[in-house]
């Protein structure tokens, strides 16, 4: 904590503002005063407390696992910043535009192509690396961290915050603005508008994205040294590594034959042609389908691909530790299912290990008489399973939102039950909670399940490809149809999800 405190105290602060050090504890005045005068010029003047915090880092991870570690930091509590008036501050909003999922995806893919790798990089204390800009900040800070000739002078001191200290409301917005603006004046550009904190460098041809302090670049091999020099020219940051762990998950890149994931290219749509295309005729019911000559094979299975694999076998096993955690199931009870479904073939709304409890006075006597293990497709059904509580449903929100995470990084088999069950956090009843308990138990036979992604082939001999698809009517309770769309990269000897 002491270093951490060092190091804000004597930060070198970005041109044009000169001196050093996070806040101007040379220049101390009571607060009081400082909202006189506030008062007296008719300015709008924050006031806010730093605190020190300790905290694990890494916590999901191994115990003997080096990223996993203590960390002390000093932040400004921003839920606690109140004006000159003693009102709520009201801040810029600039928020900050993190880097999507599928632009992550697209980078390991193109730094999958041949002569291509990928190395990240840390900005050290990234905040403080730019300027508070906005209305004046005053903060107070902790009475142990006091230089002695304020006791017995100061009431209640304060100090005026120069740099994005983290815990501001637009200290993220901040830094990504002066990110950009030192990124933009070494050659960098923005590769699309849509696509916030993704980078381009036209004389290198190379790919990066920012996704706050964390640097992603896929490069030539020989483009990488100068990349990251001219980088630090700008920006203080740590010593670049090898691609491992981006955001939250573990990247495992390695080659092997085209004969090993030839499985997963013979799904390539060439190989499976449609009735425009030459494919087979659909044909009256009871007669005989016209056979469809087989298409040739285009790939080299001697051919080497680059693989990534998302590891988070890790992200997985928590999930079922917090359901257990937070539900008191025990976890060597919980098992495994083959699939993240009930058996929906009748409707799912009727579902029932056993009978339904006793109706309510005032219900329709009919929702009584469901006899044990049969279904019982009645809209006074559906109205009373609506209306009835989940177990689950306060620790629902929670658990789901964890799982949204790895289901949207790393594994799609998780998106469709997660995303109908998300759909219900409002309205949760015993048949969710049954639905999620499957769920869980899917996962906790599937930890070790990860998703790949190879690369083949020279850019130009890639497509993009959206393939999409939707059920019919597949909610039996209202009736409704699911669309969904899948986006990946594919070649020849390519097959990259996004």
């Amino acid at each position: 904590m002491d270093a951490e405190w060092e190091k804000l105290r004597t930060l070198k602060r970005p041109h044009p503002v000169k001196g050093e050090g996070a806040w101007d504890e040379a220049n101390v005045r009571e607060a009081s005063s400082v909202r006189d005068a506030a008062h007296a010029e008719g300015k709008t003047v924050h006031f806010g407390r730093i605190v020190e915090l300790c905290h694990e880092k890494g916590s999901e991870l191994a115990l003997d696992d080096p990223e996993r570690k203590m960390k002390g930091r000093s932040v400004l509590l921003g839920d606690h910043v109140k004006d000159q008036d003693f009102s709520w501050a009201e801040f810029c909003e600039l928020g900050s535009s993190p880097p999507s999922m599928d632009a992550a995806k697209a980078l390991d893919a193109y730094g999958s192509f041949p002569g291509y790798t990928v190395k990240t990089g840390d900005a050290k204390g990234a905040y403080t690396q730019a300027l508070l800009l906005g209305a004046e900040t005053w903060v107070t800070l902790p009475e142990n961290r006091w230089p002695k000739h304020w006791h017995g002078k100061f009431h209640r001191p304060v100090v005026r915050l120069i740099l994005a200290l983290y815990g501001h409301a637009d200290a993220g917005g901040f830094w990504e603005a002066h990110c950009e603006e030192k990124l933009l004046s070494i050659g960098w550009t923005r590769l699309a508008e849509k696509w916030q904190g993704v980078l381009w460098h036209k004389k290198t041809s190379s790919m990066m994205i920012v996704y706050v302090d964390d640097f992603k670049l896929a490069a030539r091999h020989k483009e990488h040294d100068a990349l990251w020099s001219s980088m630090r020219k700008v920006i203080d940051m740590d010593p670049e590594t090898i691609d491992g762990r981006f955001p939250g998950c573990s990247h495992e890149r390695f080659t092997t034959s085209v004969k090993n994931v030839s499985s997963l290219l013979d799904h390539h749509p060439l190989y499976h042609p449609r009735q425009k295309q030459g494919g087979a005729s659909s044909e009256l019911s009871g007669t005989a389908s016209p056979a469809v000559a087989p298409v040739a094979r285009i790939y080299d299975k001697n051919k080497n691909v680059t693989v990534v694999s998302y590891n988070m076998e890790r992200f997985a096993d928590d999930c079922v530790n917090v359901f257990c955690e937070l539900s008191g199931y025990a976890k060597d009870k919980v098992g495994t299912a083959p699939t993240p479904f009930l058996e929906e073939a009748n409707d799912p709304v009727a579902i029932f290990e056993g009978p339904p409890s006793k109706p309510k006075k005032g219900k329709p006597a009919a929702l009584a008489a469901v006899p044990k293990g049969k279904a019982n497709v009645s809209s006074e059904l559906s109205e009373t399973v609506v209306a009835c509580t989940g177990a689950l449903s306060k620790i629902a929100c929670k658990v789901l939102m964890k799982i949204m995470y790895i289901a949207r990084f790393a594994r799609p088999d998780l998106l469709r039950a997660v995303g109908v069950l998300s759909t219900m956090i409002t309205k949760w009843d015993t048949l969710c909670d049954r639905k999620l308990f499957r769920l869980i138990k899917y996962i906790n036979g599937t930890t070790q399940w990860r998703q790949i992604g190879f690369v083949g082939d020279s850019p130009e001999d890639v497509t993009l490809g959206l393939f999409s698809d939707a059920d019919f009517a597949g909610d039996k309770v209202g009736q409704r149809s699911t669309s969904g769309v899948f986006l990946a990269l594919y070649g020849a000897h390519t097959f990259f999800p996004l």
